[in-house]
């Protein structure tokens, strides 16, 4: 068995360096860009929610709450009395597929992280990462990104994920049609290799905070947005019956609360995300939901999948600089 997982990746792995070659196809070669668009698949749910948030903290190196640690040693399965979720119900995710030759590969893009990795036998993920720094070892290789951005008409990519429905990835222009208005821009700090820049403020429904500061990572392997407990509480305390559960490693509020807009400040531009998107998944068996935003001790924050479904973000690798609108 250990053997088949090996080969497994391995195959993997050669199938991201022959992507690069072959990647290019007769819209790269003869215009210089090309647009991936997702596509639906069913893939079997067997996690607990606060499993993801569990993910996404141990992917971006920060300390694990009790209970979150708590998944990752029982499978998403607490001994409260509460249901797990079976192999036979079934989840809805958006991949990008990508044939080569005769084969089809299904691949996650991720832009938080710069190394290449399998996640399951079917899907895999590649990393347009803001620097050539990478995992690969012993010999250091290019990114996935770096090795096709020579070919591009311009050194950028374009995300335009969304709630509920495929969204699509841009590689070497800016499709004007999917973005409303200039798109707000700010520079990039890519010395750990992330996309990674500082946002002036936030708001939560019609407050307004345009004085608090934080450093970000828009990353669009997570899910979650990971934000400063400053703004978590300041978020969370508005909702009726929201509470942070230390069982569950999260907050929580009522499957039927109204939840409010929440907005990121870049610049004049005020990124809004639909209460709709923060409301991530229900807990299996009760009328408990789980938030799409959840706290973070350590800087950075994270800004993953809650956050990039309302917007059109423009990674710029000439800068470096990321691109700011709201979804058309």
């Amino acid at each position: 068995m250990e053997h088949s997982h090996l080969f497994t990746a391995f195959t993997i792995f050669l199938s991201f360096f022959t992507l690069t070659l072959a990647l290019p196809t007769n819209s790269l070669a003869t215009t210089g860009h090309f647009t991936i668009e997702q596509r639906l698949i069913n893939t079997i749910k067997s996690d607990w929610p606060p499993k993801e948030l569990w993910r996404g903290l141990r992917k971006h190196h920060r300390p694990l709450p009790p209970a979150v640690s708590r998944i990752s040693r029982h499978g998403g399965s607490f001994a409260n009395g509460t249901v797990k979720v079976t192999p036979d119900e079934y989840d809805t995710e958006f991949v990008n597929e990508i044939t080569i030759g005769n084969d089809t590969l299904f691949v996650d893009i991720d832009t938080g992280s710069s190394d290449l990795q399998n996640q399951s036998r079917r899907i895999g993920s590649v990393f347009p990462s803001c620097a050539s720094s990478n995992m690969v070892t012993p010999k250091k290789q290019k990114t996935w990104f770096g090795n096709i951005m020579e070919k591009l008409e311009n050194p950028i990519f374009t995300a335009c994920l969304k709630h509920k429905a495929p969204g699509f990835y841009d590689f070497g222009f800016i499709d004007k049609t999917k973005h409303i208005g200039d798109p707000s821009y700010l520079p990039v700090d890519n010395s750990r290799g992330w996309w990674e820049t500082t946002f002036n403020g936030f708001s939560t429904g019609p407050n307004d905070n345009s004085t608090y500061r934080f450093k970000a990572v828009v990353d669009t392997g997570t899910t979650f947005m990971l934000l400063p407990r400053e703004i978590t509480e300041q978020y969370y305390f508005s909702i009726t019956g929201s509470t942070f559960d230390r069982e569950n490693g999260g907050w929580i509020f009522p499957c039927n609360a109204t939840l409010p807009e929440f907005a990121i400040h870049i610049n004049d531009y005020k990124a809004i995300v639909p209460g709709e998107h923060i409301n991530w998944a229900q807990i299996p068996g009760t009328n408990i939901c789980f938030g799409g935003i959840q706290p973070v001790d350590h800087s950075p924050a994270v800004l993953g999948g809650s956050f990039l479904k309302s917007q059109f973000v423009i990674f710029d690798h000439d800068g470096p600089k990321m691109g700011f609108a709201a979804q058309r």
